[in-house]
């Protein structure tokens, strides 16, 4: 699917997430993730404020 991309996965043992296009309207368009649930994904805004309250960048910062 050309609105789909896959991103990880094979031998670089990055956990597979895919992005897709859900749906286009207008100038706006709507993003879908499909991700293992152990991996984090949250909105930069929501991801700085969770850097903050570590004291420095989450990517240190092993989640569970």
């Amino acid at each position: 699917n050309p609105s789909t991309i896959v991103i990880g996965g094979g031998d670089s043992g990055v956990p597979v997430i895919v992005v897709s296009v859900v749906e286009v309207r207008g100038d706006k368009v709507r993003i879908g993730l499909d991700a293992p649930t152990e991996v984090p994904i949250h909105r930069l805004e929501v991801y700085n404020v969770i850097e903050q309250a570590y004291g420095r960048p989450l990517l240190e910062v092993k989640m569970k």
